[in-house]
C-alpha cells in the first residue's frame, strides 16, 4: 500500500508540475504577444514619422512651377507697365492713350484690357510699381518747392 501511496503522490506532484509548466507557458505566450503588439505599435509610429519627414522634405524641395502661359502673361504685364510708365512720364495722364500704348508694346487693345481693366487701373499699377522701386532702392524723388508764381521748380531753394 505504501507503494501505491508513493505512486499517487508522484502522480499528484507530476500533475502539479505540469499545471505549473502550463501556467508558465501561458504567461510566456502572453508576454510574447504583448511584446509583439508593442513592437508593431512602435513600427507604425516609426513609419508614420518617416512618412511625415518625407512629406516635409518633398514639400520643401517642391518649387512652384509656372506654366509657359503664366510666365508669358507676367512678362507681358511687365512690358506693359514699363511702356506705360514711359508714356505717362512723357505725355501725362490726360494724353495717355490706350491705343498708342498697345501699339508701343506690340499687342492689341483687347489684350491690353485682359491685363488691366481700365486706364485708371493701369496707372495705379504704374504708380505702385514706381513707389516700390523707389522704396527698394532707397531713392525718393522729391519735387522742388513751387515758386511764387505757382509753377514747380521755379522758386529759390
Amino acid at each position: 500500500m505504501s507503494d501505491q501511496l508513493d505512486h499517487e503522490e508522484q502522480r499528484r506532484q507530476i500533475l502539479e508540475q505540469a499545471q505549473k509548466h502550463r501556467e508558465e507557458e501561458r504567461q510566456l505566450r502572453e508576454q510574447i504577444r504583448t511584446q509583439r503588439v508593442e513592437e508593431r505599435r512602435h513600427l507604425r509610429e516609426l513609419k508614420q514619422a518617416h512618412r511625415e519627414d518625407v512629406r516635409n522634405q518633398v514639400h520643401e524641395q517642391r518649387q512652384p512651377r509656372h506654366s509657359y502661359r503664366d510666365v508669358e502673361r507676367q512678362r507681358r504685364e511687365k512690358d506693359i507697365l514699363e511702356c506705360a510708365g514711359k508714356l505717362l512720364a512723357e505725355r501725362g495722364y490726360a494724353d495717355l492713350n490706350m491705343d498708342d500704348l498697345a501699339e508701343a508694346v506690340g499687342i492689341s487693345k483687347p489684350t491690353l484690357y485682359q491685363h488691366f481693366k481700365s486706364k485708371e487701373d493701369l496707372v495705379t499699377q504704374v504708380v505702385f510699381q514706381s513707389y516700390e522701386t523707389m522704396e527698394r532702392s532707397g531713392r525718393w524723388c522729391v519735387p522742388a518747392p513751387p515758386s511764387r508764381s505757382g509753377r514747380p521748380g521755379q522758386g529759390r531753394v
